[in-house]
């Protein structure tokens, strides 16, 4: 394992004793142990991304033991690693429920599976988080037609769900944290949106230039006729 993704690990864990969790580490461990064959976009270990999230959470003060564990497991069922039912038995009815509104299924479009996220504000938090990972490097590893995707899922569906579950929420914990969350999407939605547009730009150029190199090409075909 990479030395600063164990650093990381550990540090979690450190988290979850001073904090008297028993089920986090183990949901830690299962997770580890499922995306162990798994990669990232960038070709570095899935069980970052997991890593990344718990953090995200913890520094956005969302910190309940349930929503870690329910972070920790998010993509295992996904993956096929793991069955809700699984979870339900091992961390009980709550964590599985959590993990079952996360879960992206085929029946499902992008639309009705972020609204059913957005039915529990619980869940819609950690999916703001996994979106702030995801967010974090997608410029550098995904196609331009995914990019555009992501950043206008995040921009139409996520931050508006977001928005409504500040409105929904009666936890001031959770109010801070919500606030936070789309403070930082908004952050990077803009950064992302000019990235596209500048990409864009210097695809325009380029084509622009290859056409000039061919039109100066046949000109210099005619000349020399």
């Amino acid at each position: 394992m990479d030395f600063s993704l164990e650093k990381s690990e550990k540090g979690l864990l450190a988290f979850a004793r001073r904090k008297r969790y028993k089920k986090f580490p183990r949901t830690l461990a299962d997770s580890k142990r499922g995306h162990k064959d798994d990669e990232r976009d960038s070709g570095g270990p899935y069980f970052s991304h997991v890593i990344d999230v718990c953090f995200i959470l913890i520094m956005f003060h969302i910190d309940s033991e349930e929503i870690l564990c329910a972070a920790a497991l998010h993509d295992l069922v996904e993956h096929g690693k793991m069955t809700i039912e699984e979870i339900r038995r091992k961390y009980g009815s709550r964590i599985a429920m959590l993990v079952e509104y996360l879960t992206k299924i085929k029946s499902l479009s992008d639309a009705q599976y972020f609204w059913r996220i957005s039915l529990d504000i619980e869940a819609i938090i950690i999916k703001a988080a996994d979106r702030l990972s995801n967010m974090s490097d997608m410029a550098k590893t995904f196609s331009p037609k995914r990019l555009n995707r992501y950043v206008d899922e995040t921009d139409n569906m996520i931050v508006p769900y977001l928005i409504k579950a500040l409105e929904k929420s009666k936890s001031n914990k959770q109010r801070i944290a919500i606030r936070m969350f789309i403070r930082a999407m908004t952050t990077s939605l803009d950064v992302h949106k000019l990235f596209i547009n500048e990409r864009a730009k210097l695809r325009k150029v380029r084509q622009e230039n290859r056409h000039l190199k061919r039109r100066i090409s046949e000109l210099e075909k005619q000349l020399k006729k």
